[in-house]
Parts: structure tokens; sequence; C-alpha cells
């Protein structure tokens, strides 16, 4: 085989071996409506100027682990309708708590970009927009 055809079968397998590959995580995909007397919770963390220094965000509801999220990473849970208290941690640095109120029969929406405080205000209205790129991760825990 001279370099010429190696050349071309190398370029040919380089180029369609990017086209057997599938992303792991499925884009934004809404969740089917929760269950009776249960509302959903998407938490999401936005994609950080510099991601380096907080690679990944830990999620607890009320003071228990829920999901790890990359940039833009997002879960969801059913919850039963009530208060929660949602704590973001990044490297076990930077922590920033929320309260969530969670209604049955709605879907609820938590942002952060583990600055300090919550794009809750921002996302309510926009959220299938914004979260169309965004990447589902499993829960660690889904049963709280």
């Amino acid at each position: 085989m001279n370099k010429n055809t190696f050349s071309l079968i190398f370029l040919v397998l380089i180029t369609f071996s990017g086209c057997a590959t599938t992303p792991k995580e499925a884009l934004f995909t809404q969740a089917a409506p929760a269950p009776e007397k249960m509302g959903t919770l998407y938490v999401m963390r936005a994609n950080p100027l510099i991601p380096m220094f907080y690679p990944s965000v830990t999620v607890s509801i009320n003071n228990m682990l829920f999901a790890t999220l990359l940039p833009k990473g997002y879960s969801y849970i059913y919850l039963p309708a009530g208060i929660y208290q949602v704590t973001f941690a990044a490297m076990g640095t930077e922590t920033f708590t929320t309260e969530v109120e969670i209604v049955a029969g709605r879907e609820s929406y938590e942002l952060t970009d583990i600055s300090g405080y919550s794009l809750k205000e921002i996302i309510q209205a926009q959220a299938p927009a914004v979260l169309k790129d965004y990447r589902f991760v499993k829960p660690i825990n889904s049963k709280l």
C-alpha cells in the first residue's frame, strides 16, 4: 500500500468515525406530567465563563444529595407540593441555597451560575427556550 492510498483510507476513516458516535446525554426533553399531588422541579446549571474553576456543581434538596451537574446540564424530580431548600455547591467552596415552592401539577425551574444568586425570575418564562441546548443528567438520588 503506497503512502497516498494509506492517507486516503485514514482520511475516510477519520471522517466517518464521528458519524457513529452519539452524545452521552440527550438534549432537553420535557418531563412527563407529574403524578397527582406532585409538581416537577427542574434544576439547571448555566454555562460558566471559566468552567475549569467549577467543573461540576452538586445539587441537594433539603440537604439530601440529588445530582451533579456539568455546565449546561439539567435534571428534574417529581416532588410533593411544599417548600424545599435547593442548594448548589461547587467543589465545596461556593454554596448557594434558595427556597423553591413546588405546586402540584406545575413545573418549577431553578437555574444557577453558582455566583451566589438564582436566575429564577429569568428562567420561569423562558425555560423551554433556554433549556433546548442543555443535556440531561441522571439523578444520583431520585427518591427524596
